[in-house]
């Protein structure tokens, strides 16, 4: 109960970021927010987002804050339709207000949506009480972000993205607990002037107008079996192999849609090109980047120090977090 006797109902969650191994990249269905494709992403233990939701009487409408401010009018709308979905299938009428806090920089390519939208269906569930099993509850972020559900398992997960038209049979799999992903991951922050388009956005522009968009589809399905097959066999190189070749295919659907999809800043490629160059050198690293200019390193836990040096020296390096597998979602 709040202080004017009016029900309030209140709860906390963090979750943490993912980056794709194997890339999200188009939706078979828009109003169901069913990817076309299934991806494999891993869970980050450090990058988080923290949301507070609080149901209440008192409301006249939602409310949504965003780093302590009042979201924009996109964000908003879509929160807002988000929060009518939990107040539909929990049978609650009260306005909610939700705010939320990242420690890393959001709509900048780090999965900052994922985090948000599995953080506020876990929060929204647990104030309202409400009894969903893990897959109702990763099929219900889905609808607020395709990359949401991976965030709520920790380590190294699969969200498969099922055939069924109402989408019944999309799932969230572990493939491996965070203690026995092999690698580190390096996120380089880069400078750069911001993200050129939502990945929504720039989902809907590729299916529409990339000639390479649909062979993407195929492609990217096919990498998703490998990546599986190469996290169990504890096959860093493989992994990392498919996460490049992912990525690359997935920006290079972007560069030919029309018009042409940049997300790459020009200290993005000076990165690129100094993991090529490393490798050279007999250095296992490899790189990774989402809808976003800053890439992301795969690099075994004994060689981070040699690729941080390096790395760090390069121009337009703002920052390298260091990070590893994470646990999932939970209600604080």
């Amino acid at each position: 109960m709040n202080f004017f006797g009016a029900l309030m109902l209140r709860a906390k969650a963090v979750a943490p970021s993912n980056i794709a191994v194997v890339k999200y990249w188009g939706k078979r269905d828009e109003v169901l927010n069913l990817p076309a494709t299934s991806s494999i992403s891993v869970t980050l233990s450090r990058l988080k987002t923290e949301v507070c939701v609080s149901f209440d009487e008192n409301l006249g409408q939602d409310e949504v804050f965003v780093e302590g401010e009042r979201a924009n009018e996109k964000t908003y709308g879509r929160v807002v339709a988000f929060l009518e979905l939990i107040r539909a299938k929990t049978k609650v009428k009260m306005f909610a207000r939700a705010e939320s806090f990242s420690n890393f920089p959001v709509s900048s390519g780090l999965a900052s949506s994922a985090s948000f939208f599995a953080g506020l269906t876990l929060a929204s569930a647990n104030a309202l009480s409400a009894e969903f099993t893990l897959q109702e509850l990763a099929r219900i972020a889905r609808l607020g972000s395709g990359s949401a559900p991976r965030s709520m398992l920790g380590g190294a997960v699969e969200a498969v993205a099922g055939t069924s038209k109402d989408g019944s049979d999309f799932e969230v799999l572990q493939i491996l607990p965070e203690e026995r992903v092999p690698f580190a991951l390096l996120v380089v922050m880069v400078e750069s002037k911001g993200k050129a388009m939502s990945s929504r956005d720039g989902m809907n522009l590729c299916k529409t107008t990339s000639p390479y968009f649909h062979r993407w589809l195929e492609y990217n399905q096919e990498l998703v079996d490998i990546a599986r097959r190469a996290l169990l066999d504890g096959d860093i190189k493989t992994v990392g192999e498919v996460a490049e070749a992912s990525c690359f295919a997935m920006h290079g659907c972007c560069m030919s849609a029309k018009p042409p999809l940049f997300y790459w800043a020009p200290n993005t490629l000076s990165v690129i090109e100094q993991v090529f160059e490393m490798r050279k050198e007999g250095v296992l690293v490899y790189v990774t980047i989402d809808a976003g200019p800053h890439p992301v390193l795969l690099v075994p836990f004994d060689l981070v120090p040699i690729v941080r040096e390096r790395v760090s020296k390069q121009k337009g390096v703002l920052d390298i977090i260091e990070e590893r597998a994470g646990q999932g979602a939970k209600v604080l």
